[in-house]
């Protein structure tokens, strides 16, 4: 219905993710609700955590299928929302996100909003949050590239 509407006014620079949650425990569950590749630019997954050992296992199961998925289908593959609310695990960026994504050919990692009008309600660290010594961590890793990475590889790569 989304792409229908875009299409019909003529917007037509947007990429197409398709995004479940982390229940589909194989391809066919994965694309019960697939639109078809004329539509979709990206394979998806929205997930998050709210114990760890059952977010990493069902990330990785995920992933998985998301992986056939993607190179049946000849599409990219990413995290498209992902995060642990209020980030109470200080070492959460390496050892629970890192060892599920540098499994994977993830294209990117999208971390859910910090909200300024909902107290306790962020997805990324703040300068003096105790995950934020690990997340500059998650940041050097060279698995990992940001905004800042782009740019120097666009602009200083003339």
């Amino acid at each position: 219905m989304t792409y229908n509407h875009m299409q019909a006014k003529g917007v037509t620079q947007l990429l197409y993710a398709y995004s479940p949650g982390i229940e589909p425990k194989d391809t066919a569950a994965y694309l019960e609700r697939y639109p078809g590749d004329h539509i979709v630019d990206l394979i998806g997954v929205d997930g998050y955590q709210f114990e760890r050992e059952s977010y990493m296992k069902a990330m990785n199961d995920v992933l998985s299928v998301m992986m056939q998925v993607s190179r049946a289908h000849g599409k990219p593959m990413a995290i498209t929302e992902t995060g642990y609310e209020t980030i109470p695990d200080s070492v959460w960026w390496t050892q629970t996100l890192m060892p599920i994504v540098e499994k994977y050919p993830v294209s990117y990692v999208l971390f859910w909003r910090n909200a300024r009008e909902r107290d306790n309600h962020y997805y990324a660290p703040y300068p003096g949050h105790p995950s934020a010594p690990d997340f500059v961590k998650f940041y050097e890793c060279p698995r990992t590239l940001f905004l800042r990475d782009f740019n120097s590889i666009i602009f200083d790569n003339k």
